[in-house]
């Protein structure tokens, strides 16, 4: 028999053995077809709505209780004999109902002893069977003429919502991809290729002609490639009801906060872009256009070196290490860039007007480097130590 729930069909089967309207072989065998259905239509369910990793899971215990299965009942006759004869010595041989919770047990036992050696290669054939799907290289294109859709969230599905583990998991990821989109966003409205992986220059060759297409807007981008993303995970976030503790309501807290912040980056970004614009087409002797490309390779950098911690797979000291450097970096450059404009102006060879514009938009490059910083920290690399971090520790990832 395949039945579906194996506790409910046992506490029935234990009945029907007490009021002896089953043999023992036949509720022995009843035993074994409940734990396929039960297999079965949990795996069923698991994989409607459920990421890669869930329906991986959900295949994973249709596989072991299948098998199982099949074993014990080609082996049902000397299980059979192990538990009347396990029962006899204890004393309890005529009590069916203790032989059939044996066999139970002994079941599931073998069960774990056939796969505990393979769980590595078992792993392996699940990620081949089910891949991740692949994630673009570039999430957002650059041709600005081709029509394109609103990018909407890709993790935040509603079977989420039912388990609290389970939500944030689907909210770090939904940051994560948020993270990735806002990052291209600022590269464009740098005029600089999206991916930030190749040795950066201070003026790469096609800086000239990326300026006069100027093609892409970044507060389109952000309509187009941000809004809608943020809108969904607003919705998710609003839409949990499950209880959480203390630890994980400020996780929930600080999940919001870096998503606004990573917002609030992006819109700065298409206020920064205006004067990039502007300053870096003019001619190669002017002070200011060497200001800006001075500013403009810094936040590349940033960025990129944002980007690889966040995906690196660095011991958690030395990771921890590497943050505080970066976040050092980024105050020094502060400091010494404001020095060099007071030291220009002093020079006479930029005025107070640009000077003020170049100091707004150093405060709008800190505030784009922190809300993307936020962001991609939380990556599945360290998605442990960083929420601890984050929670319970000193120097959080989030910062006011």
């Amino acid at each position: 028999m395949v039945l579906q729930s194996s506790h409910a069909t046992l506490m029935l089967t234990l009945a029907a053995l007490a009021s002896q309207q089953l043999e023992l072989s036949q509720a022995l065998s009843i035993a074994i077809g409940s734990n396929v259905g039960s297999a079965v239509s949990t795996g069923v369910m698991g994989m409607i709505g459920s990421a890669r990793s869930g329906q991986r899971l959900a295949v994973a215990h249709v596989v072991f209780n299948c098998t199982t299965a099949v074993l014990a009942f080609f082996l049902l006759s000397p299980m059979a004999w192990v538990v009347m004869q396990g029962a006899g010595l204890m004393g309890m041989g005529g009590n069916k109902l203790i032989q059939l919770a044996m066999f139970h047990t002994l079941f599931n036992v073998m069960g774990v002893g056939v796969f505990w050696p393979l769980q590595q290669q078992l792993a392996k054939a699940l990620e081949r069977w089910l891949p991740d799907a692949q994630e673009p290289s570039v999430l957002i294109a650059a041709d600005a003429t081709q029509v394109v859709q609103t990018t909407r969230a890709r993790y935040l599905r509603p079977a989420s919502l039912q388990t609290v583990e389970s939500a944030c998991s689907a909210v770090s990821k939904e940051l994560q991809h948020m993270g990735r989109l806002g990052l291209e966003v600022v590269a464009y409205a740098l005029y600089a290729p999206p991916l930030l992986r190749t040795a950066l220059e201070r003026e790469d060759p096609d800086l000239r002609s990326r300026l006069q297409q100027q093609a892409i807007n970044a507060d389109v981008l952000y309509k187009t490639h941000i809004k809608g993303v943020y809108a969904d995970l607003l919705e998710f976030m609003g839409s949990m009801v499950q209880p959480m503790d203390s630890a994980q309501q400020e996780f929930w807290q600080h999940s919001q906060v870096a998503a606004f912040q990573l917002v609030e980056a992006v819109k700065d970004a298409h206020r920064l872009q205006r004067n990039m614009y502007k300053y870096l087409q003019e001619p190669d002797d002017c002070a200011a256009r060497s200001s800006y490309l001075e500013l403009r390779l810094y936040m590349l950098q940033t960025l990129k070196d944002i980007r690889v911690l966040s995906v690196s797979e660095l011991p958690e000291s030395q990771w921890v290490q590497e943050l505080q450097a970066l976040d050092a970096s980024v105050a020094a450059f502060d400091a010494q860039f404001r020095k060099h404009l007071f030291a220009s102006i002093r020079g006479g060879l930029l005025d107070g007007l640009t000077v003020s514009s170049l100091m707004n938009d150093l405060g709008f490059a800190q505030t784009i480097i922190h809300g993307l910083r936020q962001v991609l920290l939380l990556g599945e690399g360290h998605e442990a130590a960083r929420q601890q971090q984050l929670l319970m520790g000193d120097a959080p990832l989030i910062q006011a």
